[in-house]
């Protein structure tokens, strides 16, 4: 997983050499973290920490700009995808088990949909329902977990809502 960040570095998951960079322009490397993970997709949030899914160890971590994690949730088999949410909470896809789960602060499940296909991303939208991207489709859930639409897909590793033009 990659994204741009504000700054313009480009934030990384450099799944099999166990670590976390962000490059600059040049390719430097200029921030790193390595400490006996497997991360498979990370994420900045707005406090400029990152979400990292550690599948080594099956547990979401959120690691500061010193390199300290100052929160995680264990129990997270095979996290594909973590997301913080506005209200604080964080939105977790859960490959192994066919689950999206949304934890609080705490780490407990408050929202959960489940039944699911090998999911690897999910999205909280705008109005409140789950955009999730697994084998042989994309759904959305309502927050009653009801799924409200799909499409049928070979394999969907990501999806996004985009707005009409």
């Amino acid at each position: 997983a990659a994204s741009r960040l504000a700054d313009g570095t480009t934030l990384i998951a450099d799944t099999f050499a166990g670590q976390v960079i962000v490059v600059d322009d040049a390719g430097e490397v200029t921030w790193r973290y390595q400490a006996d993970i497997r991360p498979f997709d990370v994420e900045a949030t707005a406090a400029s920490t990152f979400l990292v899914c550690d599948v080594l160890r099956d547990r979401v971590l959120e690691v500061n700009r010193s390199r300290e994690v100052i929160w995680q949730v264990a129990n997270m088999p095979n996290a594909h995808d973590a997301d913080r949410l506005p209200n604080g909470n964080t939105l977790i896809t859960l490959r192994n088990k066919g689950q999206v789960v949304e934890v609080n602060p705490r780490g407990e499940v408050v929202w959960s949909v489940g039944g699911l296909k090998s999911p690897s991303d999910a999205d909280r939208l705008a109005d409140g329902n789950t955009l999730v991207a697994e084998n042989g489709r994309v759904a959305e859930y309502s927050p009653s977990g009801e799924c409200v639409w799909k499409k049928g897909t070979s394999w969907a590793v990501e999806a996004n809502r985009v707005a009409e033009r």
